[in-house]
């Protein structure tokens, strides 16, 4: 488990659905699903109750959302400019 799998759980939770997840965390529906299986596997319980369209915290997933520390929330910081504005191309 790392914390970039518990800000994909947080978010898919938050949005009730992985696609709304995506878009949010801009990477694709299917890296929020691999993200959420393997974080399952890992903790050998379901997070979600799913259905064709949303996804609804299972009471595991309820827990987890609960006693995560916020720390983990937080979105990750983008990564500093490495050059600065005058080095841009116009």
């Amino acid at each position: 488990m790392d914390l970039h799998q518990l800000h994909v759980f947080r978010s898919a939770a938050l949005n009730g659905c992985f696609t709304k997840a995506s878009e949010e965390l801009h990477v694709s529906q299917s890296t929020v699903s691999l993200h959420v299986k393997n974080l399952e596997d890992q903790l050998d319980c379901p997070l979600f109750f799913r259905t064709r369209r949303h996804v609804m915290l299972s009471p595991a997933g309820k827990l987890l959302l609960e006693n995560t520390p916020r720390k983990s929330w937080r979105r990750p910081k983008p990564p500093k400019e490495r050059f600065g504005a005058q080095s841009r191309i116009a």
